[in-house]
């Protein structure tokens, strides 16, 4: 029987820092979404980058650039939706 106020692990998902390619700086921070379907990696360059990890290989879905400074935290909404 499971407790439905019990959060179930997520898949894991093996990686390696080259996966999250595009960001030109060293990636500093991540965060999987509730569903655990995305994964937000935000870097050293200045961007935050939204990836689908559901399917076999990571897939970059957005690049938010503009940033002033380095992405060091990164939260997720509590709709899992947006960061």
């Amino acid at each position: 029987l499971s407790h439905p106020k019990v959060a179930m692990p997520r898949r894991f998902v093996p990686m390696k820092a080259a996966d999250l390619r595009g960001h030109k700086g060293a990636v500093y921070t991540i965060e999987f979404s509730l569903e655990g379907k995305f994964l937000a990696s935000g870097s050293l360059d200045s961007t935050l980058r939204i990836w689908d990890v559901s399917g076999e290989s990571l897939q970059q879905q957005r690049c938010f650039r503009g940033h002033s400074v380095i992405v060091s935290s990164i939260a997720w909404n509590s709709d899992g939706r947006s960061v």
